[in-house]
Parts: structure tokens; sequence; C-alpha cells
């Protein structure tokens, strides 16, 4: 069973992403979708990552699309 792609957005590509709307109304409603996990209590949205390729770790937006049953 496959739990569906994930993408992983940097802050200047969600921001392309979502251009035209909101920053937060946007990622308020990738969140509503389930698309966007909530963030833990007093944390922000961006989550630390291991990028292949780069140094360090990544400060991402993980988008999770949903396989089709």
């Amino acid at each position: 069973m496959s739990l569906g792609r994930a993408y992983l957005f940097t802050s200047s590509g969600m921001r392309e992403a979502l251009t035209g709307t909101d920053l937060s109304r946007g990622l308020d409603a990738l969140q509503d979708a389930g698309m966007l996990p909530a963030p833990k209590p007093g944390s922000k949205r961006l989550k630390s990552e291991r990028i292949a390729g780069h140094k360090g770790t990544k400060k991402v937006y993980p988008i999770t699309i949903r396989a089709e049953t």
C-alpha cells in the first residue's frame, strides 16, 4: 500500500507555488487537506531534512500527495 508521493518545498519554492495566495492561508489550506502535517505546539511548519547533494540540513515544507486507491 503506497502512501503517495512526498515533495519538499523550500520557503522560496512554496512562495512561488502559492503565487497569488497569502502564504499563511495557503499553508492552512494544505494542512486542512491533510497534505501538510500540523506543526508541534510552539514550532513552525518547516521541518529540517537532509537532502542528497547538499551539506547539512535544509528547512522545507513536506507536502504529501496521497496515492489514489
